[in-house]
């Protein structure tokens, strides 16, 4: 037990001398792992490290905005109380989501080496769905998160949860054909 308290208290002290930088990596490594896991689990196909690497590197990006969105609305409209957070959850969802959602797609094309024609197809063919799924997912997050996570863990509480999401959007985003289900391919043992 000593030795996770050390590691906590390790992240804590870095978290807090370095909240930005530390959001950047913390976000990178859990994008890639993510979308190793949907390689390897989700596509059943050997693992593109380069493929990792880049969709890793839009974590870079979603840390730091993430951490200064949360505290943007934190400064804004404060805390305590139901009405402040069903506020924050609603201009979250219904502002900022759907403005980052097209951002995030169109940063992991780019990061791909996709052309804008590719990227404005991926988003054209891709991007209903994936809000739709946000909207299953992300809106119960984050009223829990703005309600009883203080301000500096709310991101990694968003990253540990977007392990699972980026496995979802990696599959959505790399998959050979346009895709209308938000569900994806179910995997049968072998």
């Amino acid at each position: 037990m000593a030795v996770f308290k050390s590691i906590y208290n390790a992240y804590k002290t870095i978290l807090t001398n370095h909240p930005l930088k530390t959001q950047a990596v913390q976000a990178s490594a859990l994008m890639g792992f993510g979308d190793l896991i949907s390689q390897a689990v989700i596509e059943k196909k050997p693992c593109d490290i380069e493929r990792t690497v880049r969709y890793g590197s839009v974590g870079l990006f979603i840390g730091p905005t993430l951490q200064t969105w949360f505290g943007l609305l934190e400064k804004q409209i404060g805390r305590g109380g139901f009405k402040k957070l069903v506020i924050k959850v609603s201009i979250d969802q219904c502002c900022f989501a759907p403005c980052f959602l097209a951002i995030v797609v169109s940063l992991v094309n780019t990061a791909q080496g996709k052309s804008l024609e590719e990227t404005k197809n991926k988003l054209k063919t891709n991007y209903f769905d994936i809000l739709m799924a946000n909207y299953m997912l992300w809106p119960w997050v984050q009223l829990t998160n703005f309600s009883i996570v203080p301000l500096a863990y709310r991101v990694p509480v968003v990253q540990m949860v977007a392990v699972s999401w980026n496995m979802y959007l990696s599959w959505k985003l790399n998959a050979d054909k346009p895709s209308s289900s938000n569900e994806p391919p179910v995997i049968l043992p072998d």
